[in-house]
């Protein structure tokens, strides 16, 4: 890692470690016990952290330019109208 590259990297990464009562281990132990986590690990995390059913979709940018996507999504799920910014505003 950058921050481990050099001297004055490693001993500041070691001071924010210490810090943060963890050990010099880490920079060791961390990468591995990434590598060790599934796709279904991060979704079994995700569903007992995030609620989607209660989540809030809020897509900005130029309506012209982002028209395409949202439709696809709408497309995906179509029982939630797409409002315009005005709506947005009002509703706000």
């Amino acid at each position: 890692a950058l921050s481990t590259s050099t001297s004055s990297g490693l001993a500041s990464t070691l001071s924010v470690l210490a810090g943060s009562g963890v050990g010099p281990e880490y920079l060791a132990e961390h990468p591995r016990a990434l590598a060790r986590v599934t796709a279904d690990d991060v979704l079994a995390v995700a569903a007992s952290v995030l609620a989607p059913a209660r989540l809030v979709p809020v897509l900005l940018g130029d309506r012209e330019k982002i028209e395409p996507f949202v439709a696809a999504l709408a497309a995906l799920d179509s029982h939630e109208p797409v409002l315009t910014e005005a709506e947005a505003t009002r509703s706000a």
